[in-house]
């Protein structure tokens, strides 16, 4: 496997446990999550011979990919409680309207 089709899988990981994590816990779970993660992530590029610059910089890939797929969990989140309540209120109020008649 290539450094560039590590990079992109470990991304993709990173983004999508951090947006799981989010839609269940709070900011705190990102301590162990990264502490889980970047051993795994040293063994890994270890294991493909990665010289240090290179492990380094795919521990900072991690970390931020599981950061920002947080905020985009959270984001996704708010934005789907807020279309929720629209479609909510929407609902009432045509009821409303309809019975009024």
């Amino acid at each position: 496997m290539g450094g560039a089709t590590a990079m992109v899988i470990i991304a993709f990981l990173g983004v999508l446990i951090g947006a799981l994590l989010a839609l269940r816990w709070n900011v705190l779970v990102l301590v162990p999550a990264v502490c889980a993660a970047l051993p795994l992530v040293a063994l890994i590029g270890i294991t493909r011979g990665d010289s240090a610059g290179w492990l380094a910089v795919d521990m900072v890939v991690t970390v931020t990919c599981i950061e920002g797929g947080y905020i985009a969990g959270l984001v996704t989140s708010v934005l789907v409680g807020a279309a929720r309540i629209a479609v909510i209120t929407t609902i009432k109020t045509r009821t409303a309207v309809i019975r009024a008649h």
